[in-house]
């Protein structure tokens, strides 16, 4: 039988936690190049889907920490998860072409 590999963080540091998604995230992002740049529908969507599987994975780390964690690992992942937002927010941005608007 195969022995599990070891845990790569302790499981209650909910905010190392958040610290490793959104840095999953950026690794993705940094790689993939903006949708709008490429013009590739498949590109758009696994981008979406990136940002929302991060939003949903950060706002569920906020809830575990406010049941069961510290009160600084509560401000911690809410800090990070606010960042993670400001940082999609600045992508969406960049990615609508300019004449989106007048069509």
């Amino acid at each position: 039988m195969r022995k599990r590999p070891k845990a790569l963080l302790d499981t209650t540091d909910f905010a190392a936690a958040a610290r490793r998604v959104l840095a999953g995230y950026e690794t993705f992002i940094a790689h993939s190049g903006t949708a709008a740049e490429d013009g590739d529908a498949k590109a758009f969507t696994a981008h979406h889907a990136a940002a929302r599987s991060a939003l949903a994975h950060l706002e569920q780390l906020l809830k575990l920490a406010a049941e069961s964690g510290s009160e600084a690992q509560l401000r911690d992942v809410s800090t990070t998860l606010q960042e993670a937002r400001q940082q999609i927010a600045g992508l969406e941005a960049e990615e609508v072409p300019p004449d989106a608007d007048e069509a």
